[in-house]
């Protein structure tokens, strides 16, 4: 979001500097949330952004997910990651990507696998150690 405002600050002054008549620097200041906004879901001139948006939605459903209890995690897992190749799959079917109607901030049910995924592959409490020892090389 920070590029947001460094962009918008240099449209500013182009647009200020570069225009005939006087511009009005209230209209300047609404234009910010609304560029940072439209950059949160892949719109606008910070498009490359959606990423942002997508984390603030599973941040903000962080606590749904944590009331899950542990035990359903891989069949969660296992949901999302039906869920996923189904697209897929659909999408050799048809032809043409159905995921493409959707932009990419709203494809929640990828974040979400990605998410749960990552949490059922992380270390356990007292970390993994890998010895180097001959045996192992060769």
């Amino acid at each position: 979001m920070l590029w947001n405002v460094v962009y918008w600050m240099v449209y500013s002054i182009w647009d200020i500097y570069s225009a005939e008549e006087q511009v009005n620097l209230m209209l300047l200041l609404i234009k910010l949330p609304k560029e940072i906004i439209k950059s949160l879901v892949q719109k606008g001139y910070c498009w490359q952004f959606w990423y942002l948006g997508a984390l603030l939605l599973i941040y903000l459903s962080l606590p749904i997910l944590c009331n899950i209890p542990k035990k359903y995690n891989k069949a969660i897992c296992m949901v999302l990651f039906v869920i996923c190749m189904n697209m897929e799959i659909i999408s050799i079917i048809l032809g043409w990507p159905i995921q493409s109607k959707i932009i990419q901030t709203f494809r929640i049910w990828t974040w979400l696998f990605y998410f749960f995924l990552g949490g059922l592959i992380r270390l356990d409490q007292n970390g993994f150690e890998y010895k180097w020892t001959k045996n192992n090389i060769f």
